[in-house]
């Protein structure tokens, strides 16, 4: 029996690194860990919750064709634009080895369906706007005006309808017990 890839979907401050680690650090599951280009915040380091690299090293591995699926978003940081690149290496995964966790948006998760197919159990991880705000200040490096554009992008990219289509579970998050025992009855607690 082949492995599985469980996938945890959710809009900023939903609680989806921190359910993927604890599942990781508790249970029989690998984390994979993405590649971004985006600055390291505060109380974040390498491989946690990514690996940080820079524009153009993230540049190269994608002409290399290295990843499985990738993203880029347009951001603003103190009212400066930028973009930021998110993605997955190819060999970050070995399915005959490892059951796996992973951190993905919505379109990642379709790309991760379209190679991996039955493979792939997903979860959307879901909190109402005022909760997640809350948990993004308590962070230490909010930004009111990149929060209002990531608020409103990912409102248009994934409204309700498409979470329900390509997501097998929606999963509130406002007791992180509760929540995950949600996951783990789910994919079970091997």
């Amino acid at each position: 029996m082949q492995n599985k890839i469980v996938v945890v979907c959710g809009f900023s401050a939903s609680g989806k690194d921190l359910i993927s680690k604890y599942i990781a650090n508790n249970y029989n599951y690998y984390e994979i860990i993405s590649y971004t280009s985006r600055p390291i915040r505060p109380n974040e380091s390498e491989n946690n919750p990514y690996h940080f690299i820079t524009k153009n090293q993230f540049e190269k591995m994608l002409s290399n064709n290295e990843f499985i699926e990738c993203r880029t978003y347009n951001t603003l940081v103190n009212n400066i634009p930028d973009i930021w690149y998110y993605g997955v290496s190819k060999d970050s995964i070995d399915l005959s080895k490892h059951n796996y966790i992973v951190v993905l948006d919505i379109l990642g998760l379709i790309q991760f369906k379209k190679h991996y197919k039955d493979n792939i159990i997903s979860f959307f991880i879901n909190v109402d706007e005022q909760t997640r705000k809350q948990r993004c200040i308590n962070r230490e490096d909010f930004d009111e005006v990149e929060w209002n554009r990531r608020y409103l992008d990912d409102k248009e990219k994934f409204t309700e309808e498409v979470i329900n289509r390509e997501v097998d579970y929606v999963i509130e998050n406002y007791d992180f017990d509760e929540c995950f025992g949600k996951i783990i009855d789910v994919i079970g607690g091997n």
